[in-house]
């Protein structure tokens, strides 16, 4: 809860400088309902707070993305957002089930175009390694980090 979060955060003994990595084990960190208000928290009680996000992209909305994104951006270079996309158009669903190759690169247009510094994780399988080279193109043509 928000509640948990908010006196974590105000522990004294926290560095102001503190690494989060939010990184989900069983599910997807921003299918949290109050994702956003969670990132606020940290930030108002730890302004140079490295926040570290690791999504697949393809849950919530442009506008979602593109609020994480402003977010990301006023942290500075320590903050950002690792998507995990393993595969282009017609392999990415192999592995990443219940997302579309093209709802996450419009959540990636939109978190990077607000400012938000963006890294790309692409898993080797037997499925996508003939496009790594491809995708390694694309990671720049879309401005990752």
């Amino acid at each position: 809860s928000t509640d948990i979060i908010e006196r974590v955060m105000q522990n004294p003994r926290l560095n102001d400088d503190v690494w989060i990595d939010m990184v989900g084990l069983v599910g997807e960190p921003v299918a949290h309902k109050d994702f956003l208000a969670i990132t606020d928290i940290i930030y108002k009680h730890r302004p140079n707070a490295n926040l570290n996000v690791h999504t697949n992209g393809g849950l919530r909305s442009v506008e979602f993305f593109t609020a994480l994104g402003d977010k990301i951006k006023r942290q500075g270079p320590g903050s950002s957002v690792t998507f995990s996309i393993d595969g282009l158009e017609d392999t990415h669903h192999i592995h990443r089930r219940s997302t579309t190759y093209e709802m996450v690169v419009r959540n990636i247009r939109a978190f990077i175009a607000a400012g938000g510094q963006a890294n790309w994780i692409f898993t080797l399988f037997d499925h996508n390694l003939h496009q790594y080279n491809e995708a390694e193109q694309r990671a720049k043509d879309l401005d990752f980090t």
